[in-house]
C-alpha cells in the first residue's frame, strides 16, 4: 500500500511522540513540518528525516502532498489551524483538548462536514485495546446498567509561571489538559449527556485551575465523580460501577489492563502490552483508515462526543469562572 502522508503543525512534545510512533505504523509517514520558527521546522525535519519543512502555517497548508495535518499546537491555537487546513482542504487529526470551548469546536466540524473532510478528536486512549475490551464489556452486559464512575487523573507539577500549564493565555490548567480523559471516558461509557454538571476548582496565581472535582449526575440517576488536577500525583483509574459487576482500568489513560469483576464470578484480566507507552499508533490507524475509505468521522471519536466533552468542560468552567480569551470572541 503506498505510503500515507502526514504532515505535523507545531513542534512540541505531542508532535515528537506522534513522529516517533509514524515509524511504527505500515504505510505511514510524516512528509512534512510545520512552525512558526524556521529554526524549530528545520530541527524537528532534521531529527525525523521529514522531507519538507515550512516556516509558516499558511506555507504547509498549500502543500498538495499532504493526506492529513496532525495539529499539535497550544490549545487556543487549534481552532485557526484546523480551520486554516480545512480550507486547503486537508483533513486534520486535533490534538485534545479539541478545542478550548463547544463553540469553537462546532466551528471546526461544521467547516469540516460542509467540505465533507475527516476531522477527529485525538483522544488516543480511547483506541486503546484495554479500554476497546471494557467498552466491550459494558456493551455485552457483563456489569449490567451503570450506576456510576470514578475516575482520577493528577499528577504533582512544579509550579512554572512560563509552562503552558500555568499559562492563562494558553488555556492552561488540569481540566483541559488532563481532566479532559476523565471526561471523555464518561462519555464514552455512557453515551449521553448528563442532566447535572457540577464541581470545585482551586485557582492557582495564575488564574487557572490547579485540581478540580467534578459530579455528572445521568436521567436514569447514573453519577460520575471525577478528580484532575496538578498539585498531587493520584492513581489514574478508572472505575466503571454496574448494577451486576464493575470493570477496572489502571492508569486508564494509557490503560495495558482491564479487569472484570462480575457477581458471583471469577475475575477477567485482559492484558495489552503496546510498545512504547502511548497509544498514538492506534488513533492515528484509525483515522488513516477513515480517510482511505473516504470517511468524515470515526465511530470510536464521533463527532457528537467531541461536542458533549466540550459542553461539559463549559459548564464547568463557567460555575468556576474560568474563562479564557478564546470565550470571549
Amino acid at each position: 500500500m503506498n505510503d500515507f502522508n502526514w504532515a505535523i503543525l507545531g513542534t512540541g512534545t505531542a508532535a515528537h511522540i506522534f513522529a516517533q510512533t509514524a515509524r511504527q505504523i505500515p504505510g505511514a509517514a510524516i512528509c512534512a513540518v510545520g512552525s512558526r520558527s524556521p529554526e524549530k521546522a528545520k530541527e524537528f525535519a532534521a531529527l525525523y528525516g521529514i522531507p519538507r519543512c515550512y516556516d509558516s502555517y499558511e506555507a504547509l497548508a498549500r502543500d498538495p502532498g499532504i493526506d492529513c495535518v496532525y495539529i499539535a499546537t497550544p490549545h487556543p491555537m487549534h481552532c485557526p489551524n484546523a480551520l486554516l487546513c480545512l480550507e486547503n482542504g486537508l483533513p486534520v487529526l486535533v490534538e485534545k483538548p479539541f478545542a478550548v470551548n463547544r463553540r469553537e469546536a462546532k466551528k471546526m466540524i461544521d467547516a469540516a462536514v460542509q467540505r465533507g473532510l475527516f476531522i477527529m478528536e485525538a483522544h488516543w486512549s480511547r483506541f486503546l485495546p484495554a479500554t476497546r475490551q471494557a467498552v466491550q464489556w459494558v456493551r455485552e452486559g457483563r456489569i449490567g446498567n451503570i450506576r456510576a464512575i470514578q475516575g482520577d487523573f493528577s499528577s504533582r507539577i512544579d509550579f512554572d509561571s512560563r509552562s503552558r500549564l500555568f499559562n492563562h493565555g494558553l488555556a492552561g490548567g488540569s481540566l483541559l489538559d488532563v481532566g479532559s480523559y476523565l471526561v471523555s471516558a464518561t462519555v464514552m461509557m455512557l453515551g449521553e449527556k448528563p442532566v447535572t454538571v457540577s464541581g470545585m476548582a482551586y485557582l492557582g496565581e495564575t488564574g487557572v485551575d490547579e485540581q478540580a472535582v467534578m459530579q455528572l449526575q445521568y436521567p436514569d440517576g447514573t453519577m460520575a465523580s471525577l478528580f484532575c488536577g496538578m498539585r498531587a500525583s493520584t492513581l489514574h483509574d478508572l472505575h466503571i460501577f454496574g448494577d451486576q459487576g464493575r470493570i477496572h482500568l489502571p492508569d486508564f489513560w494509557r490503560a495495558k489492563e482491564a479487569a472484570l469483576y462480575g457477581d458471583k464470578q471469577e475475575p477477567v484480566v485482559f492484558a495489552d502490552n503496546f510498545e512504547n507507552g502511548y497509544g498514538f499508533k492506534y488513533e492515528m490507524t484509525a483515522a488513516m483508515e477513515c480517510i482511505r475509505a473516504g470517511k468524515a468521522e470515526n465511530e470510536i471519536m464521533p463527532h457528537r462526543d467531541t461536542l458533549a466533552i466540550m459542553e461539559i468542560c463549559d459548564a464547568l468552567r463557567g460555575q468556576w469562572g474560568l474563562k479564557y480569551i478564546s470565550d470571549e470572541a
